[in-house]
């Protein structure tokens, strides 16, 4: 799972990172995947794949009216090595790549997919995937690119509640919600279009 360009710079690596929280899969019936009392899951070609925990990035504005904020959905199985500033292990998860009105955090309401990626508030970028069976060991996967849908986000508190109705490029549907918290990494500090984004691109 590799690290990929932002914005045509060459890769760089990112400093500082923590232990990235696992990733955690669990394919299971629509009535069987509650996390911890939390509907979280997503659902792509008949099969559901639960959620267990989440995390944000902050990487500054760009060349729109929207600040750039990444959103990690994933399943427990996958770690990240600081050492190595790879993803290990194995799992699933959804990478969202969010355009919020404000720079202070991820405001609530409807973002949709932009196709042009003109980076405005409200939108949601090309760079957004979804990977299922992933493997740290081979570095293999289904990776598969979101090319349209919509985005709900509202926040409570420390918590974030995510619905989402996607098209990724086989034209099939990806629907699914996450509820809980989703810690924050600042990379705003760095300058805007030169940081080499972590995502779950193979």
């Amino acid at each position: 799972m590799k690290i990929k360009e932002q914005r045509g710079k060459i890769n760089f690596s990112i400093i500082a990172l923590f232990a990235l929280l696992p990733f955690f899969f669990v394919a299971c019936s629509d009535d069987d995947d509650n996390d911890n009392g939390i509907n979280n899951h997503f659902t792509y070609d008949g099969s559901t794949y639960s959620l267990h925990e989440g995390m944000k990035m902050y990487w500054g504005s760009g060349w729109g009216n929207g600040y750039n904020w990444d959103i990690y959905l994933y399943s427990e199985g996958i770690e990240f090595d600081e050492t190595e500033m790879d993803f290990t292990g194995s799992g699933h998860g959804i990478f969202l790549e969010i355009f919020s009105p404000i720079e202070e955090g991820v405001e609530d309401g409807t973002y949709t997919f932009d196709t042009n990626d003109e980076e405005n508030s409200f939108s949601f970028g090309t760079w957004s995937s979804i990977i299922i069976d992933y493997d740290g060991e081979e570095d293999s996967g289904t990776e598969l690119d979101i090319i349209g849908g919509t985005i709900e986000i509202s926040k409570s508190g420390n918590t974030y509640d995510i619905s989402f109705d996607l098209t990724v490029e086989d034209d099939k549907t990806v629907t699914g919600s996450f509820s809980g918290p989703l810690p924050e990494i600042d990379f705003g500090w760095l300058k805007d279009g030169e940081a080499t984004k972590i995502t779950m691109r193979k």
